[in-house]
């Protein structure tokens, strides 16, 4: 993982959430607004798209974005032919290699930038079959199981991810994201902030409030 760098500013926009690999992109996330929500808050701003595949640069895919109590249900989206043929081409990669971990993981990235979180899903189960699972692996499969509600497995898959590599800051705040807003356990989540916190401190909203000042405001308000 490379040297701490200062996040970029989180945006604010309406309500809604995208996934991109590697970090839950939450459109709403840690804005305070009073006391329209039971903790005085209201989601509100992206955590920072913090790109830890830039060795591999692997271009982001944006979802289509949805309310953020809603995440994805996984209705297949229309592809368009250049889609359709990388897809073909790794899924035949796999059947001719089947034990090469690489390729399962590969065909998983793109099932993740098609939308088809069962199929990414799938792909990702079994390459972590075929040898070691690393931090970014298991978190791109945390979120995808986020996609299909499976709330309880994505934290299992971000905490995986962050024994795995005790500096991941993505799982980490992923980790809070789907404890906050899906599992409203407000508790473990401030303390996911708070280690996401330990590895950069310096993550801030676009208002120029800090991720830290939010996780303070949280803890008083109970």
């Amino acid at each position: 993982m490379k040297k701490k760098e200062k996040s970029p500013p989180l945006q604010n926009s309406p309500a809604s959430l995208v996934c991109t690999r590697g970090l839950i992109r939450l459109d709403t996330a840690l804005l305070c607004m009073g006391v329209c929500l039971l903790l005085g808050l209201f989601a509100g701003s992206v955590i920072s798209d913090i790109s830890y595949r830039e060795t591999l640069q692997r271009q982001t895919h944006i979802k289509e974005k949805q309310d953020i109590s809603t995440p994805s249900k996984n209705t297949p989206p229309l592809q368009d032919k250049q889609t359709q043929k990388r897809l073909a081409e790794l899924e035949k990669q796999v059947t001719v290699a089947p034990k090469d971990q690489s390729a399962w993981i590969a065909l998983g990235n793109a099932y993740f930038d098609a939308s088809l979180a069962a199929e990414a899903i799938t792909a990702y189960e079994k390459a972590l079959t075929l040898g070691d699972a690393s931090a970014d692996l298991l978190t791109d499969l945390g979120i995808m199981y986020r996609e299909l509600h499976r709330f309880e497995d994505a934290v299992f898959a971000f905490r995986q991810a962050k024994n795995r590599d005790p500096k991941h800051l993505q799982s980490r705040l992923n980790e809070g994201i789907v404890l906050f807003y899906d599992l409203s356990e407000k508790d473990e989540a401030v303390a996911a902030w708070k280690e996401a916190l330990a590895i950069n401190p310096d993550i801030r909203l676009s208002n120029g409030d800090t991720l830290e000042s939010i996780v303070k405001e949280l803890q008083q308000a109970k």
